[in-house]
C-alpha cells in the first residue's frame, strides 16, 4: 500500500509538472506576440523579427506538442490511477486472502494446541499415578519395621492360638467331666427310683441286675476310650517334647556356632591388623 501511494505522489507531481510547462508556454507564447505587435517595420529589425516568427513557431509547434501529448499524458495518468486502484483492490483480497490464510492457520495451531495440552495432560496423570505408586513401595528401612512388626504379631499370634487350644482343652476337657457326672446322677437317680419296685419281686431283682451290668459295661467302655484319648494325648506330649528337645539342640548348637564364628572373626581381624602393622614397619627400611 505504501508503494501505490508513492507512485499515486510521482504521477501527481508529474501531471502538476505538465501543466506549469504548459502554462509557462503560453505565456511565452502570449509575450511574443505582444513584442511582434509592438515592433516598427525598419530594416534593422527584419532580422529580429525573423528570428521572432521563427522563435514564435518553435514554441507554437512545441504549444502544439504539448497540448497534443497532454491528452496522451492525462490518459496514461487515468490509465495509472486505474490500475493502481485496481491494484489497490487486489492488494486488499490479497489482504483479506491472507488474513483468512493467517485464521486457518491460527485455527489449525489452537486445535494442535489442544491435542498436545489434552496429551500433557494425560502425561501429567500417568507420571503423578507412577510417582504415587513409587511412593507406595517401601524403602529398605521400611522393611525392616514391616518385617520387625510381622515378626512380633507372629509371635503374638502363636501366644494366643497356643492360649486358645489351651482353653479349649479345658472347656473339652471340663465337658468331658460333666457328661459322665450327669451319666453317673442319671444312671444313680433311675436306679433309686426303681429300686425299692425291683427288689420287691424276684424278676424285679433280675431286671435290676441286669440294668446294672449294662451301666457297668457303659462305665467301663467310657473308660476304655478315655484311657484311649489319655494315651494318645500322652503320645502327642511325647512328641511334642522330643521336638521341643530337638529344636533346643539345634538352637544351642546354633548358638555355639555363631559364637565359635564371632571369636573367629575377632581373630581374624586381629591378624589382619597385625600384618597391616608388619607391613607399615617393613615399608620404610625397604
Amino acid at each position: 500500500m505504501e508503494e501505490v501511494d508513492l507512485q499515486m505522489s510521482s504521477l501527481r507531481a508529474q501531471l502538476e509538472e505538465c501543466n506549469a510547462q504548459m502554462t509557462r508556454l503560453d505565456q511565452e507564447v502570449e509575450g511574443m506576440h505582444k513584442e511582434i505587435g509592438g515592433l516598427v517595420p525598419d530594416p534593422d529589425s527584419f532580422e529580429r523579427l525573423q528570428s521572432l516568427f521563427s522563435r514564435l513557431e518553435e514554441l507554437e509547434d512545441a504549444e502544439k506538442g504539448g497540448r497534443d501529448n497532454f491528452p496522451h499524458e492525462g490518459r496514461v495518468l487515468v490509465s495509472t490511477g486505474t490500475e493502481t486502484r485496481k491494484s489497490e483492490a487486489s492488494l486488499g483480497q490479497e489482504d483479506a486472502q491472507s488474513i483468512e490464510q493467517i485464521d486457518a492457520a491460527l485455527s489449525d495451531e489452537r486445535v494442535k494446541w489442544q491435542e498436545l495440552r489434552s496429551t500433557l495432560a494425560k502425561r501429567s496423570r500417568a507420571v503423578s499415578l507412577l510417582s504415587r505408586k513409587v511412593d507406595e513401595v517401601p524403602v529398605r528401612a521400611e522393611l525392616m519395621q514391616y518385617e520387625r512388626r510381622f515378626v512380633e504379631l507372629s509371635e503374638e499370634i502363636r501366644w494366643k492360638l497356643q492360649e486358645t487350644r489351651k482353653y479349649y482343652a479345658t472347656y473339652n476337657s471340663l465337658m468331658d467331666s460333666n457328661k459322665v457326672l450327669e451319666k453317673e446322677i442319671s444312671f444313680l437317680g433311675s436306679i433309686q427310683s426303681r429300686f425299692d419296685q425291683a427288689i420287691a419281686t424276684p424278676q424285679g431283682r433280675e431286671k435290676l441286675l441286669e440294668s446294672l451290668s449294662a451301666i457297668a459295661a457303659s462305665v467301663k467302655e467310657s473308660e476304655q476310650k478315655a484311657e484311649q484319648k489319655v494315651k494318645g494325648e500322652q503320645e502327642a506330649l511325647s512328641m511334642v517334647k522330643n521336638r521341643h528337645a530337638t529344636a533346643v539342640a539345634a538352637q544351642r548348637q546354633y548358638f555355639a556356632l555363631l559364637k565359635q564364628l564371632q571369636e573367629e572373626c575377632t581373630r581374624g581381624e586381629r591378624l589382619h591388623q597385625t600384618l597391616q602393622k608388619k607391613a607399615m614397619e617393613a615399608a620404610p627400611s625397604c
